[in-house]
């Protein structure tokens, strides 16, 4: 999948958002607020990222929670990576997935707490980190892990404070974003405003490569 067919069927999922999922049966109904793309996103982005890597040595797990307990005298903490990535139980990718920054403009003390979390999590000993399947299995966070938030629009947000939020995880050395398009959002409503999409080639080398390299 190249980057520009991720996109557009990120743009596809918007449009079939807006659809209701059952029919309207003969009557009049009328779907107003479009349906959340996000898990089909995180789905389309898990497959996205595995073509790239195409290894078969590695477990991609979608919107799982995870466990650890820092110490035994504390309560166990959960997260919940949109897409996570397994090497022999080491987990080398920690994804988040985001359509647009319109959600919480101001991201400093949420990339903050995200930086924090990805410390602890490699620099922690002897603490307990596990996912539940069908029986508890333990795993480790691999020495070059970082908290990877990806963004499909650059837009629904002001350019300043876009540009603020983009400062701030570039300062957290736990930290790394990437703003995959720009120029219109990918929710769009009337079709000439498809060719105002700019698809960043440069933040999707750099998704690509930092990828590749935690992965090793």
């Amino acid at each position: 999948m190249t980057n520009q067919e991720f996109i557009d069927k990120i743009i596809a999922e918007y449009k079939k958002a807006r659809n209701l999922i059952h029919t309207d049966g003969g009557y009049r109904i009328t779907r107003g607020l479009s349906h959340s793309i996000s898990g089909s996103a995180e789905d389309l982005f898990a497959l996205f990222i595995a073509q790239q890597l195409d290894d078969e040595s590695l477990h991609f797990i979608v919107d799982k929670t995870t466990t650890i307990r820092f110490s035994r005298h504390k309560k166990s903490t959960s997260f919940r990576p949109d897409l996570m990535i397994l090497k022999e139980n080491v987990l080398t990718n920690y994804f988040d997935l985001k359509t647009d920054l319109g959600w919480k403009r101001d991201l400093s003390k949420y990339l903050e707490a995200k930086n924090t979390l990805i410390k602890n999590l490699i620099h922690k000993k002897n603490s307990d980190f596990w996912i539940n399947w069908e029986s508890k299995q333990t795993i480790k966070a691999s020495k070059d892990l970082k908290y990877q938030i990806v963004v499909l629009s650059g837009k629904n947000i002001s350019e300043k404070q876009l540009a603020a939020n983009i400062e701030k995880a570039a300062s957290l050395p736990y930290v790394e974003m990437y703003i995959l398009t720009d120029g219109q959002h990918l929710n769009y409503y009337h079709d000439n405003e498809a060719k105002l999409i700019k698809i960043k080639k440069e933040e999707f080398d750099r998704l690509k490569e930092h990828t590749k390299s935690m992965v090793g």
